[in-house]
């Protein structure tokens, strides 16, 4: 697989499932996620489809893989869904086959997270 881009967010991803915070707080954690995704989304390249996205949560502590690591980027792989699948309703691009998801978490500080795209070989 080739890289084709990679988006760095400065942002700390939780899970959701294990958050209780007020939703007012969730909402702002939310927007600031869209501010900063719909920046590296203005200064990308065109990512072709068929395309592998791989994303990699940074964070001092690990999250269990299988539940809480994927639905902290729930919103995340929805954004990117949207972004190379324009014009489907929020949520409905995620699952076209034309888009493989990688989930993956690193120890480290400070908190933060990456995206990256593959073209298929």
């Amino acid at each position: 697989m080739k890289l084709i881009d990679q988006w760095d967010l400065p942002l700390a991803l939780k899970s959701e499932a294990n958050d209780f915070s007020h939703w007012r707080i969730k909402d702002k954690r939310k927007q600031v996620l869209k501010m900063h995704f719909k920046l590296c989304a203005l200064r990308s390249k065109i990512i072709p489809l068929p395309v592998t996205v791989e994303f990699t949560r940074i964070s001092p502590r690990f999250l269990d893989e299988e539940d809480n690591l994927r639905i902290a980027f729930k919103t995340v792989k929805d954004y990117v869904a949207d972004f190379l699948i324009p014009g489907k309703r929020m949520g409905q691009a995620d699952s076209d086959k034309r888009i493989k998801w990688k989930y993956n978490q690193e120890k480290g500080k400070p908190q933060r997270f990456t995206i990256k795209y593959y073209a298929e070989d």
